[in-house]
């Protein structure tokens, strides 16, 4: 599931997002520049690239294919499912990543939207899991969401002064909805959500906080309590759908605010508090060990325990599609990547 609401402004865009999931377990994990990385492509062979820019990001299906984070540009990414996606279809020669490896590989390579535009017909998105479209904003006060609509890659821009509202349809199909005026309830469709975020956004005017804005809009369309949704049928016996954390992403400052809704818990992370130029090594942080307020959260050297121990809880209740073999691969596939001398 999952909303999104961004305000664009070179000074002080805020990109914001409503993680809407089955469980709020996961971790920080702190990225450093130069390590060398490679992902198997389907049709066979290898792809290759070096991480550019170090990184903070959220994960909970393994280090390496996060959820979402920003890179030390300032770059923000963000997953949100998208219940209509028509992905591309791939040739044989292809260079392609699954979901949510193309996150990481955005952050670890792009510094703008343009960059993330840009690197689209080169190396492409696969649907390995669940199918996904991506909120992006950058330091420049660029925004964009990226889709997969009828066969084609969509990228919709949004500029200085355009809020940005993305839910779990395409933005073709929830502009259609919205026009028509049929889904404005109170009920915690993709539809309704979009709706009920538009209305507000419409609000946005120069002199309003930017930070606070986007997150009252998103508190607004948090899901509480018991939720299921039939179309993720492929979750069954996992815990029920809600509104897990809510990240605020502030590109010009390289700011990542997080709050968990399970408790309010939460922290602020400025990346310019690493000297990406010297850091060796990953750090992380497990979300269990978060505190109220920015100061409070402490790293530790990144371990395989702690993404064994991650990864195990998130693929659990879906043994019947990643034995346990693949969630030990899933494991360790970060340790093969080694730091570049340069």
């Amino acid at each position: 599931m999952c909303s999104s609401l961004g305000v664009m402004s070179a000074g002080q865009s805020v990109l914001g997002v409503n993680y809407d999931f089955q469980f709020d377990h996961g971790m920080v994990v702190i990225n450093p520049r130069r390590l060398q990385k490679w992902s198997e492509l389907p049709q066979g062979g290898v792809f290759r690239w070096q991480s550019l820019y170090g990184s903070a990001t959220l994960v909970q299906f393994g280090c390496e294919l996060p959820s979402g984070g920003i890179n030390e540009s300032g770059l923000s990414l963000h997953l949100l499912e998208q219940r209509d996606a028509a992905y591309p279809p791939l040739a044989a020669t292809d260079t392609v990543l699954g979901e949510l490896q193309w996150i990481q590989y955005q952050l670890d390579v792009s510094q703008s939207v343009d960059d993330v535009v840009a690197s689209l017909d080169t190396v492409k998105v696969h649907s390995q899991f669940i199918p996904l479209h991506y909120v992006v904003a950058d330091s420049f006060g660029q925004g964009a969401v990226i889709e997969f609509v009828r066969g084609q890659v969509e990228v919709t821009r949004f500029r200085e002064g355009q809020p940005l509202v993305l839910t779990n349809h395409s933005l073709s199909s929830s502009r259609q909805h919205d026009q028509s005026q049929a889904s404005r309830t109170d009920d915690n469709s993709s539809f309704s959500r979009y709706c009920r975020l538009s209305t507000y956004s419409l609000s946005y005017c120069n002199g309003v906080e930017p930070e606070s804005f986007v997150s009252i809009g998103l508190d607004r369309v948090a899901i509480a309590g018991r939720f299921w949704d039939p179309m993720l049928h492929l979750f069954r016996g996992a815990s029920s759908f809600r509104t897990c954390w809510q990240v605020l992403f502030l590109p010009a400052t390289k700011e990542m605010k997080f709050r968990r809704y399970e408790n309010g818990k939460g922290f602020n992370l400025s990346l310019e508090r690493w000297d990406f130029s010297a850091l060796d090594k990953r750090l992380s942080s497990d979300f269990s060990c978060l505190q109220t307020g920015g100061d409070k959260l402490e790293f530790s050297p990144y371990s395989l325990k702690d993404n064994r121990r991650i990864v195990t809880k998130t693929y659990r209740p879906y043994r019947r599609h990643f034995p346990a073999q693949a969630v030990e691969d899933i494991a360790r596939y970060p340790d093969e990547f080694m730091l570049s001398a340069e």
